[in-house]
């Protein structure tokens, strides 16, 4: 009994896992972020900042726009300013505004 216990517990450990890809809109890499980074079908992992990355639609055009949930304004921020489509800068602190929908 034990042996077919032993014998099993082997063989699942040696199948190969399905890859787990990250849902629209998750986190998918950062600064000390550890879980999957591949984006589900459709959308690509963009750097938001040093400590998020971010699911987001492969038609964004993140060159001309704030992704959602990204950094939009605050003192001393010299990045863009104007959100993606759904998304409103919205004031946090001084130092800090966000894009969110």
């Amino acid at each position: 009994m034990q042996l077919l216990f032993l014998s099993t517990l082997l063989a699942a450990l040696s199948m190969p896992t399905a890859a787990v890809s990250v849902g629209e809109w998750l986190q998918c890499g950062g600064i000390g972020y550890t879980g999957a980074t591949t984006c589900t079908a459709g959308f690509t992992c963009n750097v938001v900042n040093s400590y998020y990355s971010q699911c987001q639609p492969k038609t964004v055009n993140t060159k001309l726009y704030v992704p959602r949930y990204g950094q939009c304004g605050g003192i001393g921020w010299t990045g863009l300013t104007t959100c993606t489509e759904g998304s409103t800068c919205v004031f946090n602190n001084p130092h800090y505004s966000q894009c969110l929908p």
